[in-house]
């Protein structure tokens, strides 16, 4: 198989944007008494997060901009209901699989990467499983070679 630089810049990038699991976990292991006040924001960053990304894609297939904000609106909604600490093995495929097709344009792909690099920090500032939450990388990648 040859590697050529898009695909290489691609993984590059997708390391980059997870590896805010990395830091999230290594930030949350130095620093266990100033953790438990943030933690009640946590959730809060993590939901306006997802709601930026469902933004993010939606105009990226120039959707209505009207429609895009209903979108998002309703994912934050919903993503503040929800217990986003469980639902890890949903959101960062997800988030593979957009990072995947975002990937075309660069603008919105370093926008994604942000995204899910910042998203990452708090969630894994609540993990335990470590290697689990950075299992997703791979996955990142193979989801590319099925968008190119």
């Amino acid at each position: 198989m040859v590697f050529n630089m898009d695909m290489i810049n691609f993984i590059l990038a997708s390391a980059a944007a997870y590896s805010g699991l990395i830091a999230g976990f290594i930030i949350a292991k130095l620093t266990k008494e100033e953790l438990e006040p943030g933690k009640r924001y946590f959730s809060m960053l993590m939901a306006i997060l997802l709601a930026l990304m469902t933004g993010l894609t939606l105009s990226y297939y120039s959707l209505n901009i009207f429609l895009t904000i209903i979108a998002a609106i309703t994912m934050l909604i919903a993503a503040l209901k929800l217990d986003l600490k469980r639902l890890d093995i949903i959101i960062y495929p997800l988030f593979a699989l957009l990072l995947a097709l975002l990937s075309k344009n660069i603008s919105y792909f370093i926008t994604a990467a942000a995204i899910v690099f910042i998203y990452s920090l708090p969630a894994a500032a609540e993990k335990n499983n470590f290697i689990r939450t950075v299992s997703f990388i791979p996955l990142t990648i193979v989801f590319y070679f099925f968008t190119i």
